[in-house]
C-alpha cells in the first residue's frame, strides 16, 4: 500500500505559487441598534498556494494566507466605528476546470485569529479577548489564468461559526456575527 501511494503521489503534477489582492468583508449579525448602515471593511490578503492535479480536469489546491476581515458601522450613535480582524487562513479546495484556463473551486477554510482591534472615533482598543480564536468558512473560488503563470482569482467566504464569544455584548444579536468576505486578486504560478 505504501509503495502504491508513493508511486501515485510521484505521478501527480504539483505547482506552487503566490497570490494576493483586495478583500471586502463584513460580520453578518452584528447590528447593535438596528439603525446602522453596515459598510464593508476593506483590507487585503496575501500568501502562497500549491496545486496537485489528479486528472485532466480535477485538482486539489491548498493555500496559506494572511487575510484581513472585519466590519464598519455608520450610525448616529456610532459615527465612526470599525472592527479589524487579522487571520492566518488555510483553505483546502477541490477544483474542476470548466473550460480552458477557467476553474471553479469549493472547500473548507480554517482560520486562526491573530489580532482584533476596534476603532471608535480616534480611540483604538485591542479586543481579541472578545473573539473566538478559530474560524471556519465554506469558500468558493473562481480562477482564470490569463497566461500560463499569471491569473486572477475571485473568492467568496461564508462563515459557519460565530466570531464572538457568547455574552460579550448587552444585546444578544451581537454574538451572532459570522465572517463573510469577497476577495479579488492575482496569482502567479512558478514553473
Amino acid at each position: 500500500m505504501l509503495l502504491s501511494f508513493a508511486t501515485a503521489a510521484e505521478a501527480q503534477d504539483f505547482q506552487f505559487g503566490l497570490k494576493g489582492g483586495f478583500a471586502a468583508s463584513w460580520l453578518q449579525g452584528t447590528v447593535v441598534t438596528g439603525y446602522e448602515q453596515v459598510v464593508p471593511h476593506n483590507s487585503f490578503y496575501a500568501g502562497a498556494f500549491t496545486t496537485c492535479d489528479f486528472a485532466s480536469d480535477f485538482f486539489v489546491q491548498a493555500e496559506l494566507l494572511y487575510a484581513g476581515r472585519g466590519h464598519s458601522d455608520r450610525s448616529e450613535l456610532l459615527p465612526n466605528y470599525s472592527r479589524s480582524l487579522g487571520y492566518l487562513m488555510v483553505p483546502v479546495f477541490a477544483g474542476y476546470q470548466l473550460i480552458d484556463n477557467l476553474s471553479l473551486m469549493l472547500g473548507p477554510e480554517f482560520g486562526y485569529l491573530l489580532f482584533s482591534k476596534t476603532k471608535a472615533g480616534d480611540k483604538v482598543t485591542d479586543t481579541i479577548s472578545d473573539c473566538r480564536r478559530f474560524n471556519i468558512c465554506v469558500a468558493m473560488q473562481m480562477n482564470y489564468m490569463i497566461f500560463d503563470s499569471f491569473g486572477v482569482d475571485v473568492k467568496f467566504d461564508w462563515g459557519l461559526n460565530k466570531t464572538f464569544k457568547p455574552g460579550m455584548y448587552a444585546k444578544d444579536v451581537n454574538d451572532n456575527g459570522r465572517n463573510m468576505a469577497v476577495q479579488i486578486g492575482v496569482c502567479y504560478k512558478f514553473d
